[in-house]
């Protein structure tokens, strides 16, 4: 298989992965995507970044697959947050982007705050 299409799949299984319960059904939204009231202002952001999960995976050997693609978790974030987490230093990874960027989260299935020990 050439690299670009396992670079392709692996991709694309995250996104499955991570919008299996809705594109919008996630556990983790930022307060701000909860009170906006346009769908079309809302995204659909991985927490530790499709790039970073692939790398991860490309280097892992077969039996760290499922802790890896465990590591797929999306929230539901602003565009302007989304911007604002893509800004960030690359060497951020995963929760710590979100506090680097000040994105506040909610985790929706509890109502509590995202731990910081997440």
């Amino acid at each position: 298989m050439l690299d670009i299409h396992l670079h392709r799949l692996l991709g694309e299984l995250i996104w499955k992965l991570t919008e299996a319960e809705g594109k919008r059904n996630t556990q983790y939204w930022s307060r701000a995507a909860v009170s906006c009231t346009e769908e079309r202002q809302l995204c659909h952001e991985h927490v530790i970044t499709k790039q970073d999960l692939i790398d991860q995976l490309l280097r892992a050997e077969p039996w760290e697959a499922e802790k890896i693609l465990g590591q797929a978790v999306a929230c539901t974030v602003t565009l302007d947050e989304h911007k604002q987490l893509s800004k960030c230093d690359k060497r951020a990874k995963g929760w710590n982007r979100y506090d680097l960027a000040k994105v506040d989260v909610i985790n929706r299935r509890t109502g509590e705050p995202r731990s910081i020990h997440h």
